[in-house]
């Protein structure tokens, strides 16, 4: 008797599939909307490339890893994703865009007094949080090279490491 093959459906489909197709719809959202950001002034682009880092290195690590390697994008975001870190230059460039969103945002509200002051007193606290985070410079270590110029003790290289140094054991025992 032939052995029958059930169909994938939604009902006996993996939870990891569909789990990490969640996650990958999620970080491509959020990276679309970084880069059109890129195009539109005052709104925030690496917030969402960060975002989008961040999902993608659930559900599709090749991708969060060509997003970190892209010449544009991908050094502000190791900065922050390895040192919580942001350059000086994009510091200033982040204060100035919340400046100048919050003069236009006042002109658009007719400088009405109460959203004005609770947009401000936001947009004070967020710059202050920006301005007080660790400031990094575009040449510091990223997590390919340590201080010493040597490559980085991954956790697959460690692992490996242990298993030869297991499979030297067992050959001298042997």
């Amino acid at each position: 008797m032939p052995v029958q093959q059930v169909p994938t459906t939604c009902a006996n489909a993996r939870p990891d599939a569909w789990r990490s197709r969640a996650w990958r719809c999620f970080g491509s959202v959020c990276v679309a909307v970084g880069i059109a950001n890129a195009f539109i002034p005052l709104l925030p682009t690496t917030v969402f490339l960060i975002l989008g880092a961040w999902a993608w290195g659930k559900g599709a690590p090749e991708w969060r890893q060509r997003l970190l390697d892209h010449p544009r994008y991908g050094p502000p975001l190791r900065l922050w994703l390895e040192h919580r870190a942001i350059s000086r230059r994009g510091k200033r460039l982040c204060l100035f865009g919340l400046a100048a969103s919050g003069l236009l945002s006042s002109w658009l509200l007719d400088f009405a007094v109460l959203p004005t002051a609770s947009l401000f007193a936001f947009l004070a606290a967020l710059g202050a949080w920006i301005a007080s985070r660790r400031e990094g410079a575009r040449g510091e270590p990223s997590a390919t090279r340590s201080d010493d110029g040597a490559a980085p003790c991954t956790p697959c290289a460690a692992e490996s490491s242990t298993e030869l140094a297991r499979s030297g054991e067992r050959m001298r025992v042997g």
